[in-house]
């Protein structure tokens, strides 16, 4: 779901405030990919491949640099399907995305508590 080293990784960077760069990373991708996700299964259900390709697009990189195992994956081949407008190929893929990003957020609010 989540890399287990990606909150070190970030925290190691030559910057004193590593923790809170790691906070405002996943502060940043929580609040984007609930947007997202939000417009995937609208797109989906539009049949606008256009919408698709570009949510998918928005929510790629933020998983990817939240250290969302799987999603950026995801995310690629719906742009894929959705440039080339396999719409229904791409619905698919969007209950994977739905079941997956729930689980990553939760993992995620789990690395912002004080006790993490």
């Amino acid at each position: 779901m989540i890399d287990p080293r990606a909150p070190d990784a970030i925290g190691r960077r030559p910057d004193p405030d590593g923790e809170l760069l790691v906070q405002k990373v996943v502060a940043t991708y929580v609040g984007d990919a609930r947007a997202h996700l939000a417009q995937l299964p609208a797109a989906g259900a539009a049949g606008n491949p256009d919408a698709l390709l570009r949510a998918a697009h928005a929510l790629k990189p933020g998983s990817a640099n939240a250290v969302a195992e799987q999603l950026p994956t995801l995310c690629r081949e719906i742009e894929r399907l959705g440039s080339g407008s396999d719409v229904e190929a791409a619905k698919t893929l969007l209950a994977d995305v739905e079941s997956h990003l729930p689980r990553v957020l939760a993992a995620l609010a789990a690395l912002r508590s004080p006790d993490h």
